[in-house]
């Protein structure tokens, strides 16, 4: 009874600081992938807790901190044995969580390797490496590293096929999406690539995915499509023109359900007949970023800037408020009750920068200081401001590093020495966490 009174009491304190501001919620962090493990629970990544978690089916969650600081989890693979396996996209690295809890990181002797997309196949891992290597990469059981360069461009998203190959879809990126080149690939297991075809100008294929009937999806945002190639290779293309797939997933049916991060904030399903529904995601800002379609039917997504998991069924959406943003200590919450009273004043410190970056993103434009014309100049060449905004860091080098290897990709001039500098100093200054 004491414990029932004690959750009665917790969930009417909630309640009422969400009456007091409609958007008041636990905010601590962006979720990069998914996968579900034998017993039905979901992982996922913690870029902003430097994490990998583990939630129950009653949305009790339990964190896993990564040992490198600043590691930027992004990918995640169940072995055979019940390991889960995540890149450290920034730290170089490869991590693994055993059914134990113990973690152990293997460094790529590879240089400049930074790992992303990563699947578990037969007893190998495979993961795609970039922006600079441009390579995918096999480690076995014995941690040997192969290292396989893709033919053309790089690697923008991997699938395991039937027969122990990969499907890979590679990208060669052009100036405008116009002169973008992409392909259509397989990697066999002895590291042979073979170009099964070459999509030509204005392609820019991700997100390959291999159904139970053999089919092959992919999105192509430069096209404005959906695609689906049938087991005979017969391809069917379903416009999508107005929105940008960022993530998918295949459920049991051969569905395509997918995220859409762009103005359309919403979450979609094309049917392998071509049907599309979309089921737009409450308030207009969340920025979904990961989805994962679970065995029970239900689809499971992340939001980069609401910071939340979602999980929708039958046309419900239901959140999860994972409050593990700066946590002193890391344990198991019970029985769903996620958002707790002691992360009040952290909540409340992220509803006022949430209140000041509201403010800035009414005219979508940066602070008047100097740096803001450069700023301006060269990073909305690619990107909305409202992104930027909304992305604060507590380090802006890093992801300035990234943006230096897609601008020469993309063949525009590179920020010289002073420009960086200029560049991290005034977003840094700026646009930190810390203010």
């Amino acid at each position: 009874m004491r414990r029932m009174r004690h959750r009665l009491m917790l969930i009417a304190a909630l309640l009422a600081i969400v009456t007091t501001q409609s958007a008041f919620a636990c905010r601590p962090f962006g979720s990069y992938d998914f996968v579900e493990d034998a017993q039905g629970n979901v992982w996922f990544t913690e870029q902003d807790s430097n994490a990998v978690s583990r939630m129950a089916s009653d949305g009790s969650v339990t964190a896993y901190p990564i040992p490198t600081p600043n590691a930027e989890p992004y990918s995640l693979a169940l072995d055979g044995k019940g390991n889960l396996w995540f890149s450290e996209r920034r730290a170089g690295k490869l991590g693994r969580v055993a059914p134990d809890g113990t973690i152990t990181e293997y460094a790529l002797p590879i240089e400049g390797a930074q790992p992303f997309a990563l699947l578990s196949q037969g007893s190998a891992l495979w993961f795609t490496t970039g922006p600079l290597r441009r390579t995918v990469v096999r480690m076995d059981m014995e941690g040997k590293f192969t290292e396989m360069p893709a033919p053309h461009g790089w690697p923008s998203s991997i699938s395991a096929a039937d027969d122990g190959a990969l499907w890979v879809t590679l990208l060669q990126p052009g100036e405008t999406m116009a002169q973008a080149q992409g392909y259509l690939a397989r990697l066999d297991r002895a590291g042979q690539w073979k170009i099964v075809e070459q999509r030509g100008a204005g392609s820019c294929p991700n997100n390959v995915h291999i159904g139970g009937d053999g089919a092959l999806w992919l999105s192509d945002r430069c096209r404005g499509a959906i695609e689906r190639r049938d087991a005979q290779e017969r391809t069917v293309s379903f416009p999508y023109p107005e929105g940008l797939v960022q993530n998918a997933a295949l459920d049991h049916d051969g569905n395509f359900w997918f995220v859409d991060s762009t103005r359309n904030n919403l979450i979609g399903r094309m049917s392998p007949g071509g049907r599309l529904d979309t089921w737009p995601l409450p308030g207009n800002n969340g920025g979904p970023f990961a989805v994962a379609a679970l065995r029970n039917g239900d689809v499971i997504f992340s939001e980069m800037y609401n910071y939340n998991i979602n999980r929708f069924m039958r046309g419900v959406f239901e959140e999860y408020l994972v409050a593990v943003d700066h946590r002193k200590q890391i344990r198991e919450v019970e029985e769903g009750e996620i958002c707790r009273l002691e992360y009040a004043a952290v909540i409340a410190d992220k509803m006022a920068l949430e209140r000041e970056r509201v403010e800035a993103l009414k005219t979508a434009g940066f602070k008047a200081a100097p740096g803001q014309e450069l700023v301006s100049g060269r990073c909305l060449t690619c990107h909305d401001a409202t992104r930027i905004l909304r992305a604060r860091k507590s380090d802006w080098s890093y992801t300035i590093e990234l943006m230096q290897a897609q601008i020469t990709m993309r063949g525009l001039p590179a920020l010289t020495d002073e420009e960086r500098r200029t560049v991290i100093g005034y977003l840094n200054r700026y646009y930190n966490t810390t203010n």
